[in-house]
């Protein structure tokens, strides 16, 4: 049986379900006055880049993806593909950010979360030396993640409330996703050094939600499908009321 193990800083992710990689190193020619074409030189660091499909199944403590700083300071990771036999493949990358991110929850089912990676200073195939591998956790040690019936919770502000926030527990699912463009700044004289990248803020997240059609009885649903909301919080809790993930979004506009 195959397996694949995948570190964030040293730290595992469980319940990887696929994952995929590419690398690639430009390299030029060095001509030698008076000998012709000589030997190629790598031109600035190896790229490449990581798509990793997951199950999630443990909370956000235990989740380096679900770490702030992670997304703009970037982190090390490590990829061990395990064929049948036993035989180890890695793909190691001393720096790697964020570029692509999903998540999709719903009732009666385990969420997902899709994550793209461009990595710097990568190396795949069999690595001399091989690197260390952590061990994993057990599973066993996390509780499931399933979401049951009013298991997502919904928070919006409405200032038409006497609290001026409405919350529900109807939502039947959710999708978010966004993309991170980031400007690459190599220096001079620094090409064989990982350049730094930086944020191009503002980057667009895009969130749908699935709710009972009965839910429209509820005061405050008007607010939240007729105006643009200023801030939506989404909390996945399992039934002893421990949140799995939350996710706030805020200057959110309707489409």
């Amino acid at each position: 049986q195959e397996k694949n193990f995948v570190y964030i800083d040293g730290e595992s992710l469980l319940d990887v379900q696929s994952v995929e990689s590419n690398i690639s190193t430009n390299r030029i020619p060095l001509n030698i006055a008076g000998f012709g074409a000589g030997p190629q030189e790598a031109e600035g660091v190896s790229e490449g880049s990581l798509n990793i499909e997951r199950y999630v199944i443990t909370t956000a403590d235990h989740d380096p993806f679900a770490s702030p700083p992670i997304y703009e300071d970037g982190f090390e990771g490590l990829w061990v593909h395990q064929d049948s036999t036993g035989h180890n493949n890695y793909f190691a990358m001393k720096t790697g950010y964020i570029n692509d991110y999903a998540f999709n929850a719903a009732v009666n089912s385990v969420p997902t979360m899709s994550v793209g990676v461009v990595a710097y200073g990568s190396g795949i195939g069999e690595l001399d030396p091989a690197p260390e591998i952590p061990t994993p956790p057990d599973p066993d040690d996390f509780l499931d993640s399933y979401v049951y019936p009013r298991g997502i919770e919904l928070t919006f502000n409405d200032p038409n409330a006497l609290s001026g926030i409405v919350t529900t527990n109807r939502v039947q699912s959710f999708d978010l996703s966004f993309n991170m463009n980031r400007e690459v700044k190599n220096r001079l004289g620094g090409m064989k050094k990982i350049p730094e990248t930086f944020i191009s803020f503002p980057f667009q997240a895009t969130l749908s939600i699935a709710i009972d059609v009965d839910e429209y009885s509820i005061s405050g649903i008007e607010t939240l499908i007729c105006q643009d909301p200023e801030t939506i919080q989404l909390d996945l809790k399992r039934c002893d009321n421990t949140i799995i993930r939350s996710f706030i979004f805020t200057d959110g506009v309707l489409q």
